[in-house]
C-alpha cells in the first residue's frame, strides 16, 4: 500500500520523473526516482522517499505523516523480519556426492 500511494502520488501531481528531478531540493538525478518508482519493498532510508513527495507537491505537514507510516512500517517490518527471496528458510542439507560417468567402452 505504501509504495501504491508513491505511485498515486506522483501521478495526482501530473508530473514526471524529470519534472520530479528538478523539482527536487535538494537535487536527485531522475534515475533516484524511477528507482523509487518501481520498488517492491519498504525504501530503506527516508531520504529519498521525502525529497519525492516534496517534489510532488506534498506539504510539510503531508510528508510528516507519510514519515510516520513509513517509520511504522520500519519497525513493524525489523519486528518480524521476512526472508530473502531466493534464500532458503531452512538450514540446507548438505549436498550429494556427485556421480562420476564413465564412458562405455
Amino acid at each position: 500500500m505504501f509504495l501504491d500511494g508513491l505511485t498515486q502520488a506522483r501521478i495526482l501531481s501530473g508530473r514526471t520523473f524529470g519534472d520530479l528531478s528538478a523539482r527536487s531540493q535538494p537535487h536527485l538525478e531522475q534515475g533516484a526516482f524511477s528507482r523509487l518508482g518501481n520498488l517492491n519493498e519498504l525504501p530503506k532510508t527516508w531520504k529519498t522517499t521525502g525529497i519525492f513527495l516534496a517534489a510532488c507537491g506534498l506539504t510539510e505537514q503531508q510528508c510528516a505523516a507519510w514519515k510516520a507510516s513509513w517509520t511504522r512500517l520500519k519497525t513493524e517490518a525489523a519486528a518480524h523480519p521476512q526472508p530473502e527471496p531466493g534464500r532458503p528458510t531452512a538450514p540446507a542439507q548438505a549436498p550429494r556426492p556427485r556421480r562420476r560417468w564413465r564412458r562405455p567402452t
